[in-house]
């Protein structure tokens, strides 16, 4: 097969979501850009960073989960739209379509376009995620939180599958203080392949950082937040919490390389999707994606540098440290979702160009993400950074 490099990526900054009541939408501080917009200054930014044209193109493939499904503007070929429009838009006939998988949809939209140029279809493909949950009122997003094969939410689940594994309420707490930390730790730091967001053409930044990492809890007020209604363990402070962004990646041939005249910044070693029998074991589904991806790269799990497994809930990562002895300081370095949100559609992308930032100023080598999905699921991908 093809050897895949990402030879280009951009993500937003992730904006929190504050929840509306009564009927009302939820609302952020981009909530009145259109999704289509809002992806095309991501593709904007990514285009102007490796100055290639995206006409270039010859797949994408995007993730979108509640806008795909809620969002008025989204209905028409939304793939196809955010190709088109704007500033670099690609006029030329791109194949482009919506990817759907759950929290793991981003990824799964990179996984697609790995595989076509693996099988040699394409030489050129970009991939990413889109979700403005702000833009629909907290009943469609509980919508699709619940699960159709048994009437729960992803939490009551995930508290569940907590208890069983032995998972205490003080390792949670823990865990989610640290997580915040991390998160606010990262606020300071240069990042790699951040775009901008604008609401108008004067050109003035809405963020200049994950807005996640503008707050904190302390140990104690953690640890005093009750579980949510119907869970024994599980409270809002173990969750991630709704949010915007979105984060693309430009996928290479070895044969595009050459011909364009690319920098690779990474290498795709390996993509694996998993899916458990029942929908409460959806946060430990990582626990088999991961290991699988690792074995197909031809690594060991002691040969990564680095964990970044999306934070849906705490136990999670929990789960992953304790079932293969991996220490708190490879997994989650600089927070996660708990702390600067999931916008679900897009977390895979986002996670995806985050841990190739983390690779590239800590020079590590191996990366893996690993992201969990409703309905027992979950998706894993192995970087190699590029020298």
């Amino acid at each position: 097969m093809n050897t895949v490099y990402v030879v280009g990526a951009a993500r937003s900054y992730i904006f929190l979501v504050q929840r509306g009541k009564n009927g009302v939408a939820n609302t952020s501080l981009i909530s009145g850009l259109r999704p289509e917009v809002f992806g095309a200054q991501i593709r904007d930014g990514l285009f102007e960073a490796i100055n290639i044209s995206p006409e270039l193109v010859e797949l994408f493939r995007l993730g979108s989960l509640v806008s795909q499904k809620a969002e008025n503007s989204m209905f028409h070929a939304p793939a196809k739209t955010i190709m088109r429009i704007g500033g670099r838009g690609c006029v030329s006939a791109v194949n482009a379509a919506i990817v759907e998988a759950a929290c793991a949809t981003g990824l799964v939209a990179i996984e697609e376009a790995t595989e076509e140029i693996q099988l040699n279809r394409v030489d050129l493909a970009l991939a990413g995620g889109i979700e403005m949950m702000s833009r629909h009122q907290d009943e469609v997003i509980q919508a699709v939180l619940r699960s159709p094969e048994t009437g729960e939410m992803m939490w009551h689940l995930a508290d569940k599958k907590t208890k069983a594994l032995g998972i205490s309420r003080e390792e949670m707490d823990i865990y989610s203080f640290e997580s915040y930390e991390r998160t606010r730790q990262r606020k300071d730091k240069i990042l790699f392949y951040i775009v901008p967001t604008y609401l108008s053409e004067d050109k003035r930044s809405v963020l200049n950082c994950d807005e996640g990492a503008l707050k904190g809890y302390s140990l104690e007020i953690i640890r005093k937040v009750r579980p949510i209604q119907g869970c024994e363990l599980i409270t809002a402070a173990h969750a991630s919490k709704y949010g915007d962004g979105a984060a693309l990646a430009l996928l290479a041939s070895e044969n595009a390389v050459k011909k364009y005249f690319l920098k690779p910044l990474a290498r795709v070693l390996a993509i694996e999707s998993w899916s458990e029998f029942n929908p409460y074991d959806f946060i430990v589904a990582p626990n088999t994606a991961i290991p699988k991806a690792v074995q197909k790269a031809g690594l060991t799990m002691d040969q990564i540098g680095v964990f970044f497994i999306n934070e849906a809930f705490a136990p999670s990562p929990i789960s992953f440290m304790k079932q293969f002895n991996v220490p708190r300081d490879k997994v989650n370095p600089e927070g996660g979702a708990i702390a600067d949100a999931h916008p679900f559609g897009a977390s895979g992308a986002l996670r995806f160009v985050m841990l190739m930032d983390y690779l590239r100023r800590m020079q590590i080598r191996y990366g893996v993400l690993g992201i969990c999905a409703a309905g027992g699921e979950a998706s894993a991908c192995v970087l190699e950074l590029m020298p």
